[in-house]
């Protein structure tokens, strides 16, 4: 909490130090206070709130066959694909933004095209086992027009080492 006052006091000083600046473009300066209240979250912009339940009704939902997939034992070295297909069972259309994992080692891709209520595609992911060993756990978090904004589909397994000749 108290490093929120610090970010918010250094906040408060940067503005401060510029208000005299003269700017031909802004129209006006706003200075941002603290609440009296003492409650920081009054100043965060949020549509979802903890005593409001949110209505999900008019937002995409992706819905995946399967959330994860085990590929087994793979000899290192070896490339393990596979897809991850999903309905949007929302009432609008779903636009994937991103799909990204923790290593460049998995490769997910995605639709770029929005996706139509009660529709399907799929996202493919590509794990490269190069260097890789022993037991695995990729996931994939996928950013999309939905509640909660992120999902995560993880790809499992286990990487043996290459025969020896």
């Amino acid at each position: 909490m108290k490093r929120i006052y610090v970010i918010l006091s250094l906040y408060s000083i940067f503005i401060l130090a510029f208000s005299n600046c003269k700017n031909s473009d802004a129209d006006e300066v706003v200075e941002v206070k603290k609440p009296k209240s003492g409650s920081v979250a009054e100043i965060i912009k949020n549509p979802v709130s903890a005593t409001v339940p949110m209505d999900t009704s008019k937002m995409a939902k992706i819905k995946f066959d399967n959330m994860s997939f085990d590929f087994g034992t793979a000899i290192e070295g070896s490339k393990v694909r596979h897809s991850y297909h999903f309905t949007n069972t929302g009432n609008v259309a779903l636009v994937i933004n991103d799909a990204r994992s923790t290593c460049g080692c998995t490769i997910p891709t995605y639709p770029k095209n929005p996706i139509a209520p009660g529709l399907s595609d799929s996202i493919v992911v590509v794990f490269n086992t190069e260097d890789k060993m022993n037991g695995q756990r990729k996931p994939v978090t996928i950013t999309a027009n939905t509640f909660p904004a992120e999902t995560k589909i993880y790809l499992t397994g286990i990487v043996k080492p290459k025969p020896k000749k």
